[in-house]
């Protein structure tokens, strides 16, 4: 279960989306570092994959980053209504 890996809900649903084909694994990657690792969306547009041969290429295109924002907000807000459809810990003790 993805629970054993993370214990960030928005990671979770993230991770859901993925597995239902809402997003792209690249889209997911690039959400997924931004939410779990807490990079920077700057820092991750900023990522560069450098060829033997010296060019470099940007690691995600613009669009991916864009929608890796856009996951991000939507993986944020079904974790919270996820959180709060689920019972409470509460005890119901007296």
């Amino acid at each position: 279960p993805i629970e054993q890996f993370t214990d960030k809900t928005s990671v979770q649903e993230l991770c859901r989306m993925l597995g239902t084909g809402s997003i792209s694994q690249r889209v997911a990657q690039v959400a997924a570092w931004h939410l779990q690792d807490g990079l920077s969306w700057k820092d991750l547009a900023g990522k560069q994959i450098r060829h033997l041969n010296g060019t470099r290429e940007p690691y995600f295109l613009p669009q991916e980053i864009e929608d890796g924002m856009a996951a991000v907000s939507v993986a944020t807000q079904l974790a919270a209504k996820r959180q709060q459809a689920s019972p409470s810990d509460v005890s119901e003790h007296p």
